[in-house]
């Protein structure tokens, strides 16, 4: 006995406070293991046992004495290989006390020490030892008045579970054989559970249940394991969490719940989506709709439970942002899968509720940003619909919420920017520096339009729509600033991708409805816009739609039409397109009935004309468009429309009635509000002065009239006016090039129209020069014409 010196000099060496504890009872653990290899005798080791159980049942002095002689006992054992002696010691230990933990954790420190040489022995016996939770003609537990039995099921529950912990932790990977039988025993405890299943029962299962899985987690073998029974255990966890009320937090229960499915997630086989989808659900009605935490906090019959309750929602909330973080690490690609289940929160009306939506919203995006796992692509096939919750819901009410949702939608950004840059880098590509402009979340906070900016360019055309066609539900939200975000949005986004747009019919016939119900003037004025943008992008869809309205217009088709007048590119589109219409060849001339398309032309020329942001679209197409609408004036006086037809009402100034215009009158408020939108009024008052308008208005004197407006009185005076007069020399060059090309056209409403133009813009010297003497090949022409009005304009 070599050790007997060395022990001997370890106590001589040391004082009472000096010695080191620990490695004084390794010591003596050490020596006692020797000792009894030595003696090697089974009953005299049978006795040794009892004689420490006797002591481990009386002893209640010192903790820490009495925590070894657990220890003590389960190393006597370890050299016996009489299967039965240490079968009979496994089970006379589970037949102690366990009121107090150090009780149940020196029984589970026993089996961890015994199961070094008899790993199957011990779990076997707790196998056994379980049946008294389970079993109601064996159990124990019932023989007890029942207020006790629920705690002793527990107790018992809890000391089987540090049990398991001790095991795994001393066998580690000779454990793992056994790991199914053990989670297979979780389930069937609580499942055939012999007692009435109150809340305390279940928080005592619970926190065993924690316990175990806490430790099953941290192993690095975990993730190799798999267990059927995984799947069983949270579809159980989460009926728990249905059970728990929605109004009220007063116990840790859905907590410990989702920290358990946390710690579960290395385990295979992994949720399938449908399981996920439900898994999330259950949760996120379980926290997201609990009462905010002033309401519970009032609700608390003192001030330190109602601090007890706040720190527990608290947690509770903690946990579930950790359960969504394994779901993500579980699977990486399916993100979305987290985000879309919250959408019934983020448009929910109670502030709490969005509130704690779109924390867990910014969590699940950051979290993902911080992963920077992008080698494989995580898809948002609903991004469109995202985008416009978050936009949204940066115009939200609740500042907090303005917050997260502006957090949300950077890492969000933030996702999308690093797996393009991923897949630029796959493909050998490289960023340009100082090319994208550079974000934050302080730039998406209150600001729809960076929004839709940083994101346009990573929608699909689906998106797009999908984006739009959610943010117009909005618009008729209650809420003045959830409404003009919705507005923004679509405004925004139709500037930007407005050429990707697909369900376009759709798009403007909503709007059109939105439009005429009652909605706040900053979000009708933004939508207006956003409808501008649509049009100036899709013009050929919009531009008819509009047109086909039956006549007079209500006044929401009249607001887009002066909309149309305000955003340069999309006056130009949308001219050009009206322009085009009318100089198709009108199709009922023979037939003497009036063409509905070019009237609602001119009745959509006098509102998108009537304001002055016009004039720069209207200069850049003024020949081309004034000769146009005088050649519908020409062929709308023609068909003798009568005055009561109204087709067009203007507002007049407020307490005045509306003035109305019928076909011809319309017509020519179109001539002269290109005129004015042109910037040339000094034409149009003398057009007044010259009763020009009255020579447009009537078929017999129409060409007078258009050379009464283009240069001068008729018969001719000595100095030109009107256009002539006021025009630069670059426009009327302008006019000629294109009237040249009608003068020997085959409908005589354009030939009539440009003859009459070209005869007058010889007036101006610049004209007359530019064409020399080839003029006069023309008019000679004319004057040979058998028709009076051609021999007039040539003369």
């Amino acid at each position: 006995m070599n050790m007997i010196p060395q022990m001997l000099k370890i106590l001589n060496d040391h004082s009472e406070e000096s010695l080191n504890q620990e490695d004084w009872e390794d010591t003596l653990l050490k020596f006692s293991s020797q000792s009894l290899l030595a003696i090697n005798d089974d009953d005299w080791l049978e006795q040794l046992t009892q004689v420490i159980l006797e002591k481990i049942s009386f002893f209640n002095e010192d903790a820490k004495e009495k925590a070894f002689l657990y220890k003590f006992f389960g190393f006597t054992p370890r050299t016996s290989k009489n299967q039965n002696l240490v079968k009979r010691m496994l089970s006379s230990i589970l037949k102690t006390a366990h009121e107090e933990l150090l009780e149940r954790e020196g029984i589970a420190m026993t089996f961890s020490i015994m199961s070094v040489k008899h790993l199957t022995l011990a779990l076997d016996e707790l196998t056994e030892y379980s049946t008294i939770l389970t079993n109601k003609d064996t159990s124990s537990i019932l023989k007890l008045m029942k207020e006790h039995q629920q705690r002793e099921w527990g107790l018992v529950c809890n000391t089987i579970y540090l049990s398991y912990n001790r095991i795994i932790l001393e066998t580690k990977k000779a454990i793992s054989v056994h790991l199914e039988g053990i989670l297979t025993l979780v389930l069937q405890h609580y499942q055939d559970c012999i007692v009435e299943k109150d809340k305390n029962l279940k928080l005592d299962y619970l926190n065993a249940l924690t316990t175990l899985t806490d430790l099953l987690s941290s192993l690095s073998i975990i993730c190799q394991f798999h267990s059927p029974h995984k799947l069983k255990i949270i579809a159980f966890l989460m009926e728990l969490i249905k059970e728990e009320p929605v109004n009220a937090i007063s116990s840790s229960l859905r907590q410990k719940a989702m920290n358990i499915i946390t710690n579960l997630r290395q385990l295979k086989p992994l949720l399938q989506p449908e399981e996920r989808a439900e898994l999330l659900r259950t949760c996120y009605r379980s926290v997201l709709c609990l009462p905010p935490a002033e309401v519970l906090q009032k609700e608390a019959p003192s001030p330190k439970e109602a601090q007890t309750v706040v720190e527990l929602l608290r947690e509770t909330l903690q946990s579930l942002r950790m359960l969504l973080e394994a779901l993500i690490i579980e699977m990486p690609t399916r993100v979305q899968n987290c985000l879309e289940y919250l959408d019934t929160w983020l448009n929910s009306q109670k502030d709490h509720e969005r509130e704690r939506a779109m924390w867990c919203t910014a969590r699940i995006l950051g979290f993902t940003v911080k992963m920077n796992n992008f080698y494989t692509e995580i898809e948002f096939s609903r991004l469109g619909r995202l985008v416009r919750l978050l936009a949204i819901r940066c115009q939200d009410p609740v500042d907090n919420i303005c917050f997260l949702s502006s957090q949300a939608v950077y890492n969000l950004y933030c996702i999308l920017l690093l797996q393009k840059q991923m897949g630029r880098k796959k493909q050998g590509l490289w960023e340009e520096e100082g090319k994208s402009e550079v974000y934050s979340a302080s730039v998406f906070y209150n600001n729809t339009f960076k929004i839709a900016k940083a994101f346009a360019e990573y929608f699909t055309q689906i998106q797009v729509s999908t984006l739009v066609l959610m943010a117009m539900e909005g618009l008729t939200d209650s809420r003045a600033k959830v409404s003009l975000a919705a507005a923004q949005l679509m405004s925004a986004v139709m500037k930007e991708r407005g050429r990707d747009m697909i369900k376009i019919e759709e798009v403007v016939e909503g709007i059109l409805e939105r439009l005429n119900s009652q909605l706040e003037p900053s979000t009708k004025a933004e939508t207006l816009q956003a409808m501008c943008s649509l049009a100036g992008n899709n013009g050929e869809v919009v531009v008819p739609m509009l047109l086909s309205r039956p006549l007079p217009w209500d006044r929401t088709i009249l607001a887009i039409w002066k909309a149309f007048g305000t955003q340069r590119e999309t006056t130009l589109n949308v001219l050009q397109l009206l322009i085009s219409i009318l100089e198709k060849y009108h199709p009922n001339l023979e037939s003497q009935e009036m063409a509905f398309q070019p009237v609602a032309v001119t009745c959509a020329l006098c509102e998108m004309l009537s304001g002055s942001l016009c004039h720069e679209a209207v200069q850049e197409l003024y020949p081309r468009l004034l000769i146009s609408v005088l050649c519908h004036l020409y062929w709308v006086i023609e068909q003798n429309a009568p005055q009561k037809m109204v087709v067009y009402s203007k507002e007049g100034v407020p307490g005045s009635k509306s003035k109305p215009f019928d076909p011809t009158s319309c017509a020519l408020e179109a001539v002269k509000l290109v005129i004015l939108a042109a910037e040339y009024e000094k034409v149009v008052v003398y057009a007044n002065e010259h009763r020009c308008w009255d020579l447009l208005s009537c078929p017999k004197f129409y060409y007078i009239g258009i050379m009464e407006l283009t240069s001068n009185p008729w018969p001719p005076m000595s100095h030109p006016s009107g256009i002539v007069k006021n025009c630069e020399p670059c426009i009327l060059h302008r006019i000629l090039n294109h009237v040249r090309n009608l003068l020997y056209s085959l409908d005589n409403h354009w030939k009539i129209l440009a003859r009459a133009f070209y005869a007058q813009l010889l007036w101006h010297r610049s004209v007359a020069q530019t064409l020399g003497q080839d003029f006069m090949g023309n008019l000679i022409k004319w004057i040979k014409e058998p028709n009076l009005i051609m021999k007039e304009v040539g003369l």
